[in-house]
């Protein structure tokens, strides 16, 4: 009998007829190490998605079927509209980039590595790529709405911080997604509060991979000035160890409710020379108990530590910190666990219908820069 796939075990097998079988397994079902569990899950995972490497590629409206209905949103190099699509009514967030501003980018291949990592992803808590185009003057990547608003926002509405049980809920669900772009060899790279957002169930979707890349290591200046590790302001070639240190510095917020390093200069170069003085001034992260409490605190110094080698997530795995004592991490892969806060409860995200973008359709021939998007 022929070996079988992790595919296989969770999603089943195709017989002759092309007619899907049971899967092997049943999660619910078994008891192994939550290790192995997880192990089997990710691998499955990846091997479903790459029965067909970009799915979105063949699974998008076409572009006349969609209409504009408002702006969710403005980055550096782009922005983020609400769409329909006219022929069924489904709701979609579309990324627009300007050809022209893309091309003036320190880094343009971002552009082509975020539509490549959000079209061959499928993972609970990471917004899904479902297709892009592009236009005579712009690239365009639609993605599933995600209505539920910024993490971002619920922390600055708490005043304070959030509970330990919703942070424990968020920074779990997190710390799982890291864990899986980690094994695919991604470094996400910009993790923050507002790259956090909620779903209509109250679950975390992370967005916005426009720094993320497949890599061993990277000597790269990006990401948000307050979540950056040491070894990217020292121009160190660093690796995933960089997404664990933000990973704390986020935790950090959600528990306090404030930023650990924190500039309010206006222009984003001094804020940036500010917060790099700041860390790299750092001889140990100092942080009270009186903030965070005992076991937090705990956690916290074992991942912002300034050498990224002894970083908790490079050394040991974060969930099995005692923090996450008593969350089965099988179960929050599932989304098992209801959220603590469901977005009819909280303010849901803006969208401002004043603010719209035409697309132009008409025929145009790719220019060469832009023939892999």
């Amino acid at each position: 009998m022929p070996p079988v796939t992790a595919y296989e075990l969770f999603y089943g097998k195709y017989d002759e007829n092309g007619q899907r079988r049971k899967p092997f397994l049943n999660m619910k079902k078994i008891t192994w190490d939550p290790d192995e569990r997880i192990r089997l899950q990710f691998n499955a995972r990846w091997q479903q998605q790459n029965r067909a490497f970009c799915h979105s590629c063949h699974n998008f409206p076409p572009p006349p079927s969609l209409e504009v209905l408002g702006q969710l949103g403005k980055g550096s190099y782009g922005s983020v509209y609400l769409v329909a699509d006219n022929e069924n009514g489904k709701l979609m967030a579309m990324k627009t980039i300007e050809k022209k501003k893309a091309t003036e980018l320190p880094r343009p291949e971002n552009v082509e590595n975020e539509r490549k990592i959000l079209g061959s992803i499928k993972f609970p808590f990471i917004v899904q790529g479902l297709g892009h185009f592009q236009t005579k003057t712009h690239l365009y990547i639609l993605m599933e709405y995600v209505e539920g608003g910024e993490l971002w926002s619920l922390v600055k509405a708490a005043k304070g911080g959030l509970h330990q049980d919703h942070i424990l809920h968020y920074l779990s669900e997190i710390c799982i997604t890291l864990e899986y772009l980690h094994h695919l060899g991604i470094v996400y790279r910009d993790l923050k509060l507002e790259n956090v957002l909620l779903d209509k169930e109250g679950h975390i979707k992370l967005v916005d991979f426009g720094f993320s890349k497949k890599m061993v290591s990277s000597r790269t200046l990006c990401g948000t000035a307050e979540y950056l590790a040491p070894e990217i302001f020292q121009g160190k070639e660093y690796t995933k160890a960089v997404d664990w240190w933000a990973f704390g510095i986020l935790a950090y917020e959600l528990k306090t409710g404030r930023s650990l390093f924190y500039s309010s200069t206006a222009s984003a170069e001094l804020r940036h020379q500010e917060i790099k003085k700041q860390v790299l001034d750092c001889t140990q992260v100092q942080i009270t108990s009186l903030d965070t409490g005992y076991v937090f605190k705990n956690m916290l110094d074992k991942i912002l530590v300034l050498d990224p080698e002894k970083r908790l997530g490079v050394q040991g795995k974060v969930r099995k910190h005692a923090l996450f004592t008593g969350i089965d991490f099988c179960k929050v892969y599932e989304r098992g666990y209801k959220a603590p806060i469901i977005p009819t409860d909280c303010k849901r995200g803006e969208i401002y219908t004043d603010i719209l973008h035409e697309i132009n359709f008409e025929p145009f021939d790719i220019e060469e820069s832009f023939k892999g998007f």
